[in-house]
């Protein structure tokens, strides 16, 4: 039997939810298949297979240096954009990383996986040094879950990358991978996101803001809160806070005008039917989020990036049209006062994330997948 693994990594949240997206869309084609039972789905989070101190490092350092520290998420983006075989610093923290999760190749060979998928580049590079010695012999496939790739994605021994748009498949040929083992296909979001496109009329009355709070710092969510109300238009604002991340007693404290509606939402799991029954999103610049809001034909104002990646996700995102880049102080206020005052434009942003969206990159991926898994370990389409 065919074996797939989709190998994701837990720091963020956003890897995961791409191989989530994959796993719906190769159970789909499977059930759609007459080979539905020759086919098993593997899901890994490779941080699980490290010791408890380095998935804290890795995963929830992350995290803080995400949220806390990006100056130093900046730095070592900077110093670590190359790929392996160029730069002796990548090679060293690469086979480092690697030994870490070694673990990963037992589970990989118990099951007899022909094929691995990655969402994160952690599991990619201890797969790709694994198959340089001989020991994983597999498919080799890459899911770049941001549209701009850095360094760590880029890689000889992959046999086929999966990329948001022309501006990441132009980056892997920088960095030297051939451009025919590169698929522009769009990043996997649930097909539940496509399905919740604008509708005519949905910009009239009072602006119904959906706030992806989850990932800023109290003093950001307070001071996009404020912004708001200073932008001088009504508005209903669902602010979700995620897990682990208690606004409640910030918003009790929050004297706010009475023409603004606060909704707090902790974790939720129908971020597409919030997205459907809104008119506008504020988020950081994720690629995940990013992708879920161009499918669900949600326009964006873009705040508080993690340099230097969401950068390029934001940048991408309003050359297409799609969303406002609000990085500096003053510029949500700004633009929801213009946007407030000119409600076609809202409806132009809309149709641009339409436009844009790439509603089927699951489906189409998860086909690709199942047939290089059908055809061996060569990793052909």
């Amino acid at each position: 039997m065919k074996a797939i693994l989709l190998a994701h990594g837990s720091a963020g949240g956003g890897h995961r939810s791409a191989a989530y997206a994959l796993k719906s869309g190769l159970e789909n084609s499977l059930s759609q298949s007459r080979d539905a039972g020759g086919c098993n789905i593997i899901m890994a989070d490779a941080l699980s297979f490290g010791s408890p101190a380095f998935r804290l490092s890795y995963g929830r350092g992350y995290e803080l240096a995400a949220r806390q520290m990006r100056w130093l998420v900046k730095s070592i983006y900077s110093l670590t954009d190359k790929a392996g075989a160029e730069s002796r610093l990548v090679d060293c923290i690469e086979a480092g990383t690697a030994q870490k999760i070694s673990p990963l190749l037992t589970l990989i060979n118990e099951n007899q996986v022909n094929l691995v998928c990655c969402t994160h580049f952690l599991p990619m590079a201890m797969l790709a040094r694994r198959r340089r010695k001989g020991d994983f012999k597999g498919a080799l496939h890459v899911c770049v879950t941001d549209y701009q790739v850095h360094g760590f994605w880029a890689d000889s021994e992959v046999d086929r990358y999966y990329v948001a748009g022309s501006e990441a498949a132009r980056r892997l040929a920088d960095f030297g991978v051939d451009p025919a083992r590169v698929q522009v296909t769009g990043i996997p979001a649930r097909p539940e996101f496509g399905r919740s496109g604008a509708r005519p009329g949905r910009h009239n009355g009072r602006l119904k803001i959906l706030f992806s709070a989850s990932s800023l710092k109290k003093a950001e969510c307070l001071g996009v809160l404020k912004e708001i109300e200073a932008g001088g238009c009504p508005a209903e604002i669902t602010v979700v806070a995620g897990r682990g991340h208690n606004l409640t007693k910030m918003l009790e404290s929050l004297d706010i005008a009475p023409r603004i509606e606060i909704i707090l939402k902790g974790y939720v799991a129908d971020m597409e039917k919030l997205m459907g029954a809104s008119d506008l999103l504020i988020t950081k610049p994720g690629g995940v989020i990013c992708t879920e809001a161009l499918c669900a034909g949600l326009p964006m104002l873009l705040v508080a990036p993690i340099p230097k990646h969401e950068i390029f996700n934001a940048q991408i995102m309003a050359g297409r049209g799609a969303g406002l880049i609000c990085f500096d102080r003053g510029g949500i206020k700004k633009a929801l006062s213009e946007l407030d005052k000119n409600r076609d434009r809202l409806e132009l942003m809309s149709r641009a994330c339409q436009s844009y969206a790439r509603p089927g990159a699951s489906a189409d991926i998860s086909r690709r997948l199942l047939a290089a898994a059908a055809e061996g370990a060569d990793g052909a389409l």
